[in-house]
């Protein structure tokens, strides 16, 4: 949200601030992020692509902790010029950031197949279409580089306690996500742990809330469509506390 002197801008970086649950679990995500990159055990050098990297405060921590004394070209890309100013006043050391819509397959030629590590956090529940999303991922990435993606669960349990802690402390927290449908049918949907992308039909551009993001419809997609073909490994499944996201590592290998 930007303010009416268009001096301040609320991002994701201030949820990972303060004390309380929410912060919490954002900074328990983000260690478990950094151990990805630990057990990939990447080469030094290279370059990394960053999509939806906000205000860059992301890769800010990345220069500071995972790359301190390398050399790699890191490279932020977001749909928000506004964000992707603030990204540039950080001046973060070997870093540029780019605009990018992740819903066109009409990636830049320049950045096919130009990253060693391509890296989307948090973004892709977002997406108006994560499958072209996660194919412009894909294309990014050099044969032999990897794909770190996270996502939120909200799916069964996590996704129950989500969706009612949400609505306890937070006012109108889905906006009209349910203009068109009924919220006890997402709940009950959430008991029987059923898929919920059926609640995202009509398609958005994007989408605010999380509502409605079916990771496993996602993971089966991305298994059909780049594993199962050969294009695709998978290095590295993990969850994060309470099972309330998931980061998926893949290796590039055709």
């Amino acid at each position: 949200m930007v303010s009416e002197n268009n001096s301040t801008m609320w991002t994701h970086e201030e949820s990972y601030k303060g004390r309380g649950i929410t912060p919490y679990i954002h900074r328990k995500r983000l260690k478990l992020i950094f151990g990805l990159f630990e057990s990939l055990d990447a080469p030094a050098g290279g370059s990394l692509a960053d999509f939806g990297c906000s205000n860059g405060y992301i890769l800010s921590l990345f220069r500071g902790t995972v790359f301190p004394n390398e050399d790699r070209k890191l490279v932020g890309f977001d749909h928000s010029e506004e964000l992707l100013a603030l990204a540039r006043a950080r001046e973060i050391p070997n870093a540029e950031f780019y605009r990018a819509d992740l819903n066109s397959l009409e990636l830049d030629p320049r950045w096919r197949e130009h990253f060693d590590i391509v890296t989307c956090f948090e973004t892709i529940e977002h997406t108006g279409n994560s499958a072209n999303a996660f194919q412009n991922l894909y294309a990014a990435c050099k044969v032999g580089g990897v794909v770190l993606v996270s996502m939120p669960n909200e799916k069964g349990l996590p996704g129950l306690a989500k969706f009612l802690g949400r609505k306890i402390l937070r006012k109108d927290p889905y906006g009209d996500f349910f203009d068109d449908s009924s919220e006890w049918a997402y709940f009950w949907r959430l008991m029987a742990n059923q898929p919920l992308d059926v609640f995202r039909s009509p398609g958005r551009e994007a989408w605010g809330p999380h509502l409605g993001f079916d990771w496993e419809n996602f993971a089966t997609h991305v298994a059909a469509t780049y594993i199962e073909t050969g294009k695709l490994e998978l290095r590295s499944k993990r969850r994060s506390f309470l099972k309330l996201n998931l980061f998926f590592a893949y290796r590039k290998i055709a």
